[in-house]
């Protein structure tokens, strides 16, 4: 009798040792289908995150070029209106000279 008693505790062991694997590999596989799908939702943000970040370079590059030209228009004006100054000047030190040396 003992001898049976001994086999049944070591069947109901190894039943429940097979039952808390099995609990063991459903918690992990519940586990792992919840870290698949946060990564999933990881990954669509992070290429989101990606394309508006391309989207605001090629925003950058673009206004990086408009600030250029207007650089070079500034530039440009500037030297026009210098030139304008120094013929003006010119022209008055023309008038002064013809009016009060000659």
């Amino acid at each position: 009798m003992t001898c049976e008693i001994f086999r049944v505790k070591v069947k109901d062991q190894r039943s429940s040792t097979r039952l808390t694997a099995i609990r063991v590999a459903t918690d992990t596989e519940q586990i792992g289908e919840e870290v698949g799908t946060s990564l999933r939702g990881q990954r669509d943000q992070l290429i989101r995150t990606r394309d508006r970040l391309q989207d605001a370079d090629v925003e950058l590059t673009r206004a990086g070029r408009l600030i250029s030209a207007i650089r070079y228009n500034v530039i440009s004006n500037k030297m026009f209106l210098i030139f304008i100054i120094i013929i003006e000047c010119a022209i008055l030190i023309a008038l002064c000279y013809l009016k009060f040396i000659r």
